[in-house]
C-alpha cells in the first residue's frame, strides 16, 4: 500500500494467477484498489503498467514478477517497487520460494520512463516484503524487510539503502522464526 494524491493504493502482485505449473488462469492479482479519503473504492486495471515494468527488465509471460512493495514518491513524482521474486521461466510452485531478487524499480507516474537498479547481490531465498522511505530524508532513504520462506524454516531481515542503490545498513536478521511482512513510521 501506498499513499499518492491523498488516495491510497492497495496493489495487486503484478503477476498473473496461474496454476502451480504456471498455466494462465487470469489478470486478477494485476488489478489495484484505490481508496478515496471518504472510503470510496475504485478497482483499477492496472496489468498494462505491471507489463511494462516487467518487459523492461525481460520478465514478460511466461516469466513473472511477484510484487508485495511499492511506494510513490511525492518528491520525485515516481513509483518504487521491490520486488519479492522475479523469473524469466516460467512459474513453479516449488522453484519460486528460490526466485528472490534484488531490484529497485522506478517507473514515473505514467510508466513510461522504467529503471532498474540492483541492490547488493541477491540471496536467491530472501526477497522484499515491504519497504518504506525513511521520514526527513527527502524520500533517498528505504528500509526494507526482506524474507525467508525456505523447506518450512522462516527468517526476516531489515536493510537500508538509498534510491541510488548505496546500501547503508546491509541485511540484519531480526527474526529466524517470524516472517514481517510491513513496515510503518507513525
Amino acid at each position: 500500500m501506498t499513499v499518492k494524491d491523498d488516495k491510497l493504493y492497495v496493489g495487486g502482485l503484478g503477476k498473473e494467477w496461474t496454476t502451480g505449473q504456471g498455466v494462465l488462469v487470469n489478470h486478477n492479482p494485476q488489478w489495484i484498489k484505490v481508496v478515496g479519503h471518504l472510503g470510496d473504492v475504485s478497482h483499477v486495471d492496472w496489468v498494462e503498467n505491471y507489463n511494462k515494468i516487467r518487459k523492461e527488465g525481460g520478465f514478460m509471460y511466461p516469466g513473472y514478477m511477484v510484487f508485495e512493495s511499492c511506494a510513490w514518491s511525492s518528491s520525485e513524482k515516481k513509483w518504487y517497487f521491490l520486488p519479492r521474486r522475479a523469473s524469466k521461466e516460467r512459474y513453479d510452485e516449488k522453484l519460486d520460494e528460490h526466485r528472490a531478487t534484488n531490484l529497485m524499480i522506478s517507473a514515473d507516474e505514467n510508466f513510461e520512463n522504467i529503471s532498474y537498479k540492483s541492490i547488493g547481490t541477491i540471496v536467491p531465498i530472501r526477497g522484499y516484503s515491504s519497504f518504506k522511505f525513511v521520514p526527513e530524508t527527502n524520500e533517498r532513504l528505504i528500509i526494507a524487510l526482506k524474507s525467508e520462506e525456505d523447506n518450512g524454516s522462516t527468517r526476516t531481515y531489515v536493510t537500508l539503502f538509498d534510491v541510488n542503490g548505496l546500501i547503508l545498513v546491509q541485511d540484519k536478521l531480526i527474526s529466524n522464526k517470524l516472517k514481517y511482512e510491513g513496515i510503518e513510521f507513525i
